[in-house]
């Protein structure tokens, strides 16, 4: 079994704060310089279906494919309004996850009574002195998921695709950090071979 383990920031403009482990040597999200890691670089969207037949029949819906699992559904889910009251090892196998509550992903959390809904146009919803991120008020959320690979990916290139993530986020898969990403509503995508 594969434990998909994810963290997600929610809020505007590129004040970011998230989860951070021993295994992260450096806080990227409080290094203005640093937008991603082991992220793999933007392209065009594409699917690769595993055989010519599929791929040119007429409205094919990627789900048909074997090579497609679907991560859309209810993932645990933690909330903390302060990076300060975060699960600092959200990623360990002693964390007992399934207590939490859960949360339909895709979607924000503001829709689901976490927070509240931030519109601006010119100030940010909080004070701060770039480059640092606020810490009493920076909400974190920490998602967990776990899903299973196909036997037919034995031996295939396997990437995972967040579509929109608002923020920043660090990736950790079976307990391990894969990676980071920061950006806004923009898809990021690793190789989990």
């Amino acid at each position: 079994m594969v434990r998909l383990f994810k963290t997600i920031l929610f809020f505007t403009a590129l004040m970011f704060y998230s989860q951070v482990s021993a295994q992260v040597k450096e806080e990227y999200h409080s290094n203005h310089k640093i937008f991603e890691v082991n992220k793999e670089k933007p392209h065009a969207s594409f699917f690769a279906f595993e055989n010519e037949a599929l791929a040119l029949q007429e409205e094919t819906d990627i789900g048909s494919s074997e090579r497609y699992i679907p991560l859309n559904g209810l993932w645990f889910f933690k909330f903390s309004r302060s990076p300060k009251n975060r699960i600092k090892d959200f990623y360990s196998d002693t964390i007992d996850y399934k207590k939490w509550e859960t949360i339909p992903v895709p979607g924000d959390w503001e829709v689901y009574g976490y927070d509240h809904p931030i519109y601006l146009d010119e100030r940010y919803p909080f004070d701060t002195h770039w480059p640092d991120a606020p810490v009493d008020y920076n909400p974190v959320g920490t998602y967990r998921y776990d899903f299973e690979l196909k036997r037919s990916m034995k031996g295939e290139q396997v990437f995972i695709h967040f579509g929109s993530v608002n923020g920043a986020m660090y990736f950790y898969l079976n307990g391990k950090f894969v990676g980071y990403s920061q950006s806004s509503k923009t898809p990021a995508e690793f190789n989990i071979t």
